[in-house]
């Protein structure tokens, strides 16, 4: 494994696991439930960013050297964008732009924003749960003679 790709691993999983922590602990306190479906929401896209999809072998090209490490160790991974799908393509060869590093944002982005909307939507379940459960008990309270 190149030292670009080894250090682009890292970093992108240490931002992941920060992002989740943010997103958990923004709702106090964080139900074990969902805090389990962040956890396998995050581990799903660091698995989708992570892998190797193969798209080198497609294209058969290296990323560009001036790349910053991080860009360039993940310049063919990503999820739901690679920093390669942004591109210009001129003679059957990558042009890179400059917007590399701006398509990592974006996959952070949707990070962030899946983790948000799935936290809140559970949160909310878990309240309404909780209070038709408070409202059976007291319905079922007095329905019960002598009780």
């Amino acid at each position: 494994m190149e030292p670009s790709k080894s250090m682009a691993d890292l970093v992108i999983t240490t931002l992941a696991i920060a992002m989740f922590v943010t997103v958990a602990r923004r709702n106090r306190p964080v139900r074990p439930g969902v805090a389990i479906v962040l956890a396998l929401l995050t581990g799903a896209w660091l698995w989708a960013n992570l892998r190797d999809p193969g798209w080198r072998e497609v294209w058969n090209e290296d990323a560009a050297d001036w790349l910053d490490p991080i860009t360039r160790g993940m310049f063919w991974r990503g999820w739901p964008l690679a920093p390669f799908m942004v591109c210009v393509i001129h003679g059957n060869r990558f042009r890179p732009n400059g917007a590399e590093g701006l398509v990592l944002a974006f996959d952070f982005l949707v990070l962030f924003a899946v983790l948000s909307l799935v936290g809140f939507a559970l949160g909310r379940w878990h309240n309404l749960r909780g209070r038709e459960a408070e409202g059976s008990e007291k319905i079922s309270c007095e329905k019960r003679p002598g009780v």
